[in-house]
């Protein structure tokens, strides 16, 4: 009977850890209103969940992960990458996060709840922009309002770096983010100046500075195999890159006269995109 009563035991033990260790993540969908292939563009906007305006557009579907457990491939870029894949092979060009919670005890997931849409113009939906080789910035992405004090000035962008550091555990890897962004919201350009071609090719250029930069930021904070017993390390350094972002921009601007020296701002432009090549190893591969 004592046998008997502990093979009970471990098959009810052998349960509860295949319901709580699993392979791999698993989501709930429901597609209503998929899309052809050729209505997808190729830009897919991720909207965010503090975003409180309407989108007008087709409602394609909802997609959620649905998991209990701890799982593999369940890292919050694993999540969204699938969702991600998941809008665009269902012919969206609007991905909704309507929210996300963090992993807990008992899931090793990010709780991520999203809507996928198409819309005519995606691009009214973005709020920031994550540098990507094939995007371009156009004039209608500068989207704050002219100041009426800047009489002088065509147009005024937003750059910056973002990068989170993470190691959910002692013993967990430690994951990296760094994203080169555009703020859209924080853009402007003067009416007159949208169709000026150097003014334009000015501000890629900077973004394309910043991109660098992130891809610095990504090599030397690898390189410092940071744990919880060096995280302050993280803070200088990237105290060191954006000082040294800022310090090559102010010297794009004045070399550039502005953009306006097109020998200049075609020099620079060549010598970054070399730049950029030579990092080419720590390029952002997540589109979001």
């Amino acid at each position: 009977m004592k046998i008997f009563n502990n093979y009970k035991n471990l098959i009810l033990i052998s349960i509860l850890a295949s319901l709580f260790f699993n392979c791999s993540p698993s989501y709930v969908k429901n597609i209503t209103n998929k899309k052809s292939k050729s209505m997808n563009k190729p830009i897919l906007v991720i909207v965010y969940q503090d975003y409180k305006g309407k989108i007008n557009g087709d409602l394609i579907g909802t997609m959620s992960i649905d998991n209990f457990g701890i799982v593999n491939d369940c890292s919050y870029d694993d999540v969204m990458f699938t969702i991600y894949n998941e809008a665009k092979r269902n012919g969206a060009n609007i991905l909704k996060i309507n929210s996300q919670e963090k992993p807990t005890l008992f899931s090793s997931c990010p709780k991520i709840n999203t809507s996928f849409y198409y819309s005519l113009n995606p691009r009214d939906y973005e709020e920031e922009i994550i540098w990507h080789f094939d995007r371009k910035l156009q004039a209608d992405d500068f989207k704050n309002v002219v100041p009426g004090d800047k009489p002088h000035i065509g147009a005024k962008s937003s750059f910056g770096i973002f990068y989170d550091i993470n190691q959910s555990s002692l013993f967990a890897p430690t994951t990296i983010k760094v994203k080169a962004k555009f703020y859209c919201i924080n853009s402007w350009i003067k009416e007159d100046s949208k169709n000026d071609e150097s003014l334009l090719r000015l501000q890629q250029l900077q973004f394309n500075i910043t991109e660098l930069h992130a891809r610095i930021l990504r090599k030397k904070l690898k390189s410092e195999n940071l744990n919880f017993t060096n995280m302050d390390a993280a803070k200088k350094i990237f105290a060191k890159v954006m000082t040294d972002l800022k310090a090559m921009q102010l010297k794009c601007d004045e070399e550039t006269d502005w953009g306006l020296n097109l020998k200049k701002l075609k020099t620079w432009e060549l010598n970054i995109k070399d730049e950029l090549y030579m990092l080419d190893e720590y390029k952002d591969k997540l589109p979001f």
